[in-house]
């Protein structure tokens, strides 16, 4: 859901900059701004505002950052646009010539920023869909957790090697350890489902 969001918010940002590019190479165009579409935009803002900050408390899960992310972006674009469209009609009033370049040049901006946030996001969630593996403290973290269970149990006679792969949102961890050949095969599993139990307990496995 995470890319596919990513995806069509990315595509949707890279046709934004067309109208804008074509206001700029042709005619003028002439803006209205009315006291109802400032309120609405305004109002948008607020509302974009708040709830990017309350995302931004749960922005631990990947979801609801994805989230806070695109709230923040509703708020840069219509911040902008409201913006631009003021210093549009102020420059107006004092005959600037390149006054109605304001406006486009501000979409444009807006619409890059977008595309670079999105294809950011978008490439770091596939190359984690695609088992990227985690970062050093992350593994290591987990080998001191998998020292310690060994520490307490004498059958185990070390470890051998560990594995750490982004899962999704998560870690798929694989773990080899060495016991002792001729140990029975029921005693191995409940070793073995021990040091699982302790590896699961951590929250991003």
């Amino acid at each position: 859901m995470i890319n596919g969001t990513t995806g069509d918010t990315g595509d949707f940002a890279w046709r934004i900059p067309c109208p804008p590019a074509k206001f700029c190479i042709g005619e003028q165009p002439t803006l209205d701004v009315s006291l109802v579409t400032v309120c609405i935009m305004v109002a948008t803002v607020a509302v974009k505002l708040t709830l990017f900050c309350i995302c931004q408390k749960y922005k631990k899960d990947p979801s609801i950052k994805v989230l806070a992310m695109d709230h923040r972006n509703d708020c840069l674009s219509n911040s902008v646009a409201l913006s631009c469209a003021w210093l549009d009609i102020q420059t107006e009033r004092l005959h600037f010539r390149y006054w109605y370049y304001l406006d486009p040049i501000g979409a444009i901006f807006v619409s890059v920023y977008i595309l670079y946030t999105w294809m950011s996001t978008g490439w770091d969630h596939l190359s984690k869909l695609s088992g990227r593996s985690a970062k050093p403290e992350f593994i290591n973290r987990i080998i001191k957790v998998l020292q310690v269970c060994i520490d307490h149990d004498p059958r185990i006679s070390h470890l051998d090697t560990v594995y750490v792969y982004h899962y999704g949102t998560k870690f798929l961890v694989e773990v080899h350890i060495v016991l002792d050949e001729d140990m029975p095969l029921k005693v191995a599993h409940d070793i073995s489902e021990a040091l699982q139990i302790n590896i699961e307990s951590l929250p991003e496995v």
